[in-house]
């Protein structure tokens, strides 16, 4: 490991260890929002040390933290780094300047006036309508673009600063895309993860990862997600639509039973993805070996065992849709035929 990344790592590890009891910010944080200047540092991918943040999941603000004097400190110095010219953002969260708090500011184009606006402890609520392609850079990335797929109508919640009570707001238009591409780098994802244009990137395995698990979690579990219909190729996705579509028999587990098995690649708990490696076949077809585990956590165990499949991926449009999974699409066409429907 390079001393700066592991300077950075021993930074974020004493971060996390000298917490202040009273406020919860610790005194690394203070440090840092209070020796920078008004436009602070913004973290780039192009920096190992930088890339090591922009790659990190960030922690919630308790509430005293959010009430602080310091606070407001924070959103103005994060407000004048994403105005200020060599920037000139329309949102920036607090892993962009070195923070690792989930803490956002947005520009809200969709207000009169387009002020910018501070979001602690964001989180989407609800996802709705259409997605969308578009194209979207990044401070953080520099000198690249891509086009990527995105809800148009979302519902955030976070902590007010004013109350310290959550707030539910409902977005639209450009607007929910900046709060979606802000709210990814919370978790240590990039736009790049998610683009779906002829760059070169697209047939990256390293590129593509963060994309196909991102595919993975709308495999539907228990009946069709709407969203199944964007993720999955139209003729993957009109057969898993007649397979749901059939009329159950409450009294016939055994439908029930193989129709999750199949469509979730697990035995009943949420099924959790990573993707292993994946061949490019050609410029339109793709295989992932993806491995599956179950989590049952939230019936009080843990992370069962895990078995591995090949996802069979189509480009269509310009995006990475999945086509086949472990060959799931030969048990739908058998299952259809065992009731007496045809596939086609």
């Amino acid at each position: 490991m390079r001393p700066s990344v592991l300077c950075t790592l021993l930074v974020l590890f004493m971060m996390t260890l000298s917490c202040n009891g009273k406020d919860n910010w610790t005194d690394a944080e203070r440090e840092l929002i209070g020796s920078q200047g008004d436009v602070m540092h913004v973290t780039k991918t192009d920096n190992e040390a930088d890339l090591a943040i922009l790659r990190s999941i960030s922690r919630e603000l308790p509430v005293e933290a959010v009430m602080d004097p310091i606070f407001p400190v924070l959103s103005e110095k994060m407000t004048k780094t994403m105005l200020a010219p060599e920037n000139d953002g329309v949102g920036i969260a607090g892993p962009q300047v070195g923070l690792l708090r989930r803490v956002i500011v947005v520009q809200r184009l969709d207000k009169a006036g387009e002020p910018c606006e501070v979001y602690p402890n964001i989180r989407i609520t609800r996802f709705g309508g259409k997605m969308e392609a578009g194209q979207e850079g990044c401070l953080s990335v520099p000198a690249r673009r891509g086009r990527v797929l995105r809800d148009r109508d979302i519902d955030i919640t976070y902590t007010n600063p004013a109350s310290g009570k959550d707030t539910t707001e409902h977005v639209e238009g450009f607007t929910a895309v900046i709060f979606q591409h802000e709210i990814d780098h919370l978790d240590g994802v990039l736009y790049i993860d998610k683009t779906y244009n002829d760059d070169p990137s697209l047939f990256d395995a390293e590129a593509v990862k963060g994309q196909i698990e991102n595919l993975c979690r709308f495999i539907p579990d228990h009946g069709l997600s709407d969203r199944a219909e964007y993720y999955l190729t139209p003729s993957y996705y009109d057969l898993y639509k007649r397979c749901f579509d059939l009329p159950k028999d409450p009294d016939d587990l055994g439908d029930g039973e193989f129709l999750y098995y199949f469509v979730s690649g697990n035995g009943g708990g949420t099924p959790v993805f990573a993707m292993e490696d994946i061949t490019f076949i050609d410029n339109e077809n793709a295989e992932a070996r993806i491995s599956v585990a179950e989590d049952f956590s939230e019936y009080g165990g843990g992370i069962g065992e895990s078995r591995t499949g090949i996802l069979k991926l189509v480009l269509q449009d310009g995006f990475w849709k999945i086509d086949d999974w472990d060959g799931t699409r030969t048990l739908c066409e058998e299952y259809l035929r065992s009731k007496g429907i045809t596939e086609s």
